[in-house]
């Protein structure tokens, strides 16, 4: 009999995503209840079912997509990165946006320079983390790191904000 382990389906780095994203949002829903409401200390119950809700989603769509590929063959092999890169951008965003809020609310500066500050530190965060969930899951890249490669990856990242 041949057991299929977790990681050989794929499943977990979408489960790991969709949780990681979960936390995120949860800290940014409560940073804007927070100033939005400030009598309110604590974010509704039902907030909590992101932490279910993101993993579950994630690794269902990356199931669909493992499973398409399988199907249609070559045509369809791109989709499962393809997804991967999506699942990362998501993740990346909420990472900008709760490291911006989280700079925003430490310092209770929102305006002038001091926000574009924030939101070139908030930028770094994002393009480090996203070089190296892209680098090392989406497109299985693995070995050492060179500085020329990760150069060039924040060269296109800027190019792209």
């Amino acid at each position: 009999m041949r057991y299929v382990t977790l990681k050989q389906t794929g499943l977990v780095g979408p489960a790991l995503i969709g949780f990681l994203s979960a936390i995120l949002f949860l800290i940014l829903a409560y940073s804007t209840i927070t100033k939005i409401t400030p009598e309110v200390t604590t974010p509704p119950l039902y907030y909590f079912a992101v932490l279910i809700i993101f993993p579950v989603l994630s690794t269902v769509g990356m199931f669909i997509v493992n499973d398409l590929a399988k199907k249609f063959g070559e045509r369809f092999g791109v989709l499962t990165q393809f997804y991967k890169f999506v699942l990362v951008g998501i993740f990346n965003t909420l990472l900008d946006l709760t490291a911006l809020n989280g700079l925003i609310v430490l310092t209770g500066i929102a305006v002038g320079w001091h926000f574009s500050l924030f939101k070139g530190i908030s930028f770094v965060i994002a393009v480090i983390n996203s070089y190296f969930w892209n680098k090392l899951w989406t497109f299985s890249v693995g070995g050492k790191t060179k500085p020329v490669e990760f150069g060039k990856f924040v060269a296109v990242s800027l190019v792209g904000l």
